[in-house]
């Protein structure tokens, strides 16, 4: 016998159903500001601080002209305002959310670990690096905090304002930290884009006379080399270290160095502990390569480490054959993408046989096609 639907059980499954609909399309859109986050964040690769700065100053400047032509009506500071936080908001998202685990998962506790780590880097390499990059360093942090303290500026103003004109209330002593936070703010802003651009043109400079900025020729030479070692450098085999050491170019020499002087992470650390490490590392033997964590390469990913704008370095720890597998994939994918130069697969860790041979063997397939790559196998106790 057939029971016929009562209503509330229709209701009940068209609520369901809407809100399930709900969640996709939530869900849908969020994935959607993802994707489109992560494009302008590689879009404004090497010109994120300019952006930001520009509309910063139009955020300034608009609330100064509303000041002095329509203080009752802010609505340059509401416009310019809105989109400078919509500018941050997006190039906060794409770089929170391409902090994932070696299996794509993302979490909280990852983020602040990056976080904790991008501060003690920080002051570890002004403690102990040279003198440029230190001067990049306190030039970006000057350069937040006058980007914060304008922000909060713009956002009291738009406060005082409001609660003026809606509601009648007057809010003098948010009012009287308009021109305290503007000077503040404006000063941390100029002096910190100035010592971060005076910090990365000395960073170039040494570069171009240490030969750490290949163009040109140079990257043509750099592949050169990298073809001419083997296929497979053992950071433990004192013999294949040295000839990677005086393999004849610079940029080679320098990072195998790095690498033989890298004291890796203790055992059971993490794959993005080990990175961070090998990051910092060579932040601090090789500074004027500027060595970039996680940047973007437009519709491909983002790679763990770029070394003096041409070595890609991919590092797997304690590969297992589900590994192997992604790892064959991602780097045969970075390998399409990137022409800048050499493409290095650093294992660390120790991981299972069968799954590196396997992924030894693709690398090898890339080699015999003439593609300058290059397996690094730095074990915990090399």
């Amino acid at each position: 016998m057939e029971r016929t639907p009562t209503p509330l059980g229709s209701a009940a499954r068209l609520a369901g159903d809407a809100g399930a609909l709900g969640i996709r399309t939530v869900g849908g859109f969020g994935r959607w500001v993802l994707v489109r986050a992560d494009q302008l964040d590689a879009w404004l690769h090497g010109r994120r601080a300019l952006a930001v700065g520009i509309f910063a100053g139009a955020a300034f400047i608009g609330s100064f002209l509303d000041s002095l032509l329509w203080p009752h009506a802010p609505l340059l500071t509401a416009l310019t305002t809105s989109v400078f936080g919509l500018l941050v908001f997006l190039l906060v998202t794409a770089r929170v959310f391409s902090f994932r685990t070696s299996d794509g998962t993302w979490s909280t506790r990852l983020v602040f670990d990056r976080a904790f780590d991008a501060v003690s880097a920080a002051i570890e390499i002004v403690s102990t690096s040279s003198s440029a990059e230190s001067l990049r360093i306190f030039g970006r942090v000057g350069t937040l905090l006058g980007l914060v303290t304008l922000g909060a500026r713009n956002l009291a103003a738009l406060l005082v304002i409001t609660a003026s004109e809606l509601f009648g209330v007057t809010l003098p002593s948010i009012e009287a930290l308009d021109a305290p936070l503007s000077w503040m703010g404006g000063l941390a802003l100029v002096g910190g884009g100035l010592l971060w651009q005076l910090g990365r043109r000395r960073l170039r400079q040494l570069a171009q006379a240490h030969h750490l900025r290949p163009e040109g020729r140079e990257r043509d030479q750099l592949r050169a080399a990298t073809l001419a070692l083997p296929v497979v450098v053992d950071t433990s085999d004192a013999k294949t270290m040295a000839a990677a050491c005086q393999c004849g170019n610079p940029v080679l020499s320098r990072l195998f160095e790095a690498f033989s002087s890298w004291k890796r992470p203790r055992a059971g650390s993490s794959e993005d502990q080990y990175q961070s490490s090998l990051h910092r590392h060579l932040r601090k033997h090789m500074p004027e390569a500027e060595p970039e964590r996680e940047r973007p390469i437009p519709g491909v990913g983002r790679p763990d480490l770029i070394v003096a704008d041409a070595v890609l370095i991919e590092m797997k720890r304690d590969l297992t054959t589900a590994g192997a597998d992604r790892g064959v994939g991602q780097f045969w994918r970075y390998a399409d993408a990137w022409s800048r130069g050499p493409l290095l697969l650093v294992l660390c860790g120790a991981g299972r046989p069968s799954a590196e041979q396997f992924l030894l063997t693709r690398v090898e397939a890339l080699r015999g096609a003439a593609r300058p790559v290059i397996v690094v196998l730095a074990r915990s106790g090399s």
